[in-house]
């Protein structure tokens, strides 16, 4: 985790746990969040199949977009969604995912809350331009 604290347990989604989505887990975030809004990270996002994976950037123009939320019962809410990431000492290092601390940008403002960083490598993986998972997703849903 980097230096910065949340301050709150905001965490900062892009990908399957999207209300968007149809996965078990975005309607775990619908019980167990608010939607604060939509915003982004300065990163690059990957399509790795079935769901995608953002890695930080410092590049302006790299930008992972998503929503932010703000969890109801972190202490309950954040160890399943470690075990969903298969992030943490359960799982074989390196981890796939890491709960990082990064700065969102939304409405306007910034501030710092967990998101969940792809930590392996992405030399195969195809990119995704646009920073949009649901965006990349259209084509398959339309097709």
């Amino acid at each position: 985790m980097s230096g910065k604290n949340p301050g709150t347990a905001a965490l900062f989604v892009y990908g399957t746990l999207l209300q968007e989505s149809n996965s078990e887990m975005a309607a775990f975030m619908r019980r167990n969040s608010t939607d604060l809004g939509s915003g982004y990270i300065f990163g690059r996002l990957y399509d790795l199949g079935d769901y995608p994976g953002a890695v930080v950037s410092t590049a302006e123009g790299d930008k992972v977009y998503g929503h932010l939320y703000q969890l109801h019962q972190p202490a309950d809410v954040l160890p399943a969604l470690d075990a969903y990431e298969e992030f943490g000492p359960d799982f074989p290092e390196p981890n796939l995912f890491i709960r990082e601390v990064v700065e969102v940008h939304f409405n306007g403002t910034s501030r710092y809350c967990w998101v969940y960083l792809y930590n392996g490598a992405v030399n195969e993986a195809a990119r995704i331009a646009s920073g949009d998972y649901l965006a990349h997703l259209q084509p398959r849903r339309n097709s």
